[in-house]
């Protein structure tokens, strides 16, 4: 394992973190928001490379807005204004996308320096604490992420206790592109999901779980994002661009959630590289990342529209809310666990 300087970011240094393993696969993480800079994948005539999106520096990740790689909590995604009742109790939350909070508020997880609690040769843990009243949540959370390297699987797990009551949905905002570069609309994508949360105009969901059959959201059989794209409604802020957003939706995943089970499998035809997703989670956010262009990369340049997608497994979006979805409350003595396995072909 090797460890380098990243970068500085509102006084803080952060570090960056290699781990390899003899089937090639290697990833770069970094105490920055326990983020995921870098997963390197030979492809079949031992070529190497980059699968996700990554900015050059934290201070670029931070002006981007794009999350990349990044641990997300305490509640990843949206709650609707901001706002959820619980024992009796209303809390207020940072509002930071218009009228309605994501992915942990102004301050989030994303954007904390976590601690390295364990490394070795394939794996790495980091571990944060998050006071009570942060960002509105109530109680602290003692928080863990740990990234495993395994043959040609990479797998996150994150962990979490309260000393209160408090909706908790951590989750990995991780962009791929299995090519390595172009846009991803030509991946085929596979999911089993016989259901979606459809959502309004500000990409808040409406409450409903409906069929996927007839919809753009049919991934039953293998299709690629180009086929059906264009023809979602309520596609946020792809539509004050007068451009296609396309897909940016929490898909309600076969199978019993807190079970790890195979959930997914994105193929991508010029490279011939495929990767199988297994999750305890009952939610996966599909997002094509339509509103990624001119967000800066690695290399010095910027992202097209639709440089890659996110597969965050998930509870689904505005829970508290919605008491008919599964719960998002975790209780003093219970432990939070989200795993997440991503098995690469090549």
């Amino acid at each position: 394992m090797y460890t380098n300087f990243w970068g500085t970011v509102n006084g803080v240094s952060a570090s960056k973190y290699e781990l390899g393993n003899p089937d090639g696969l290697r990833i770069v993480v970094s105490d920055f928001g326990a983020a995921l800079l870098s997963c390197i994948v030979p492809d079949g005539c031992g070529r190497q490379v980059d699968l996700v999106l990554a900015c050059s520096t934290p201070e670029q990740l931070i002006e981007s807005g794009t999350y990349f790689g990044t641990t997300v909590g305490r509640y990843g995604n949206r709650i609707k204004r901001g706002r959820f009742s619980l024992e009796g109790k209303t809390y207020a939350l940072e509002s930071n996308e218009g009228k309605n909070h994501l992915h942990g508020g102004r301050i989030g997880f994303d954007k904390r320096l976590w601690a390295v609690s364990r490394r070795d040769h394939g794996t790495i843990s980091f571990g944060l604490v998050s006071p009570d009243g942060e960002e509105g949540f109530p109680g602290t959370l003692v928080a863990q992420a740990t990234y495993r390297l395994d043959g040609n699987s990479l797998s996150y797990e994150l962990l979490a206790t309260v000393d209160r009551p408090c909706p908790v949905n951590l989750l990995n905002h991780s962009y791929w592109n299995l090519a390595g570069k172009g846009d991803i609309l030509d991946h085929s994508f596979q999911f089993r999901a016989d259901y979606y949360t459809p959502a309004d105009d500000e990409l808040m969901l409406t409450g409903e779980i409906a069929s996927v059959e007839g919809t753009p959201f049919d991934f039953r059989i293998p299709r690629t994002a180009r086929e059906r794209y264009s023809e979602i409604d309520n596609q946020g802020a792809g539509r004050l661009s007068g451009a296609p957003g396309g897909y940016d939706h929490n898909l309600v995943l076969a199978g019993q959630p807190g079970e790890m089970r195979q959930v997914a499998r994105i193929f991508e035809p010029k490279s011939g590289r495929a990767v199988t997703v297994a999750t305890t989670e009952p939610g996966l956010h599909f997002y094509t990342g339509g509103y990624l262009g001119g967000v800066p990369n690695r290399e010095g340049g910027s992202y097209p529209p639709y440089a890659g997608f996110t597969l965050e497994t998930q509870k689904f979006p505005d829970s508290p809310n919605l008491g008919h979805f599964p719960s998002s409350i975790l209780k003093p003595g219970e432990l939070y666990r989200h795993a997440t396995e991503l098995t690469f072909e090549y």
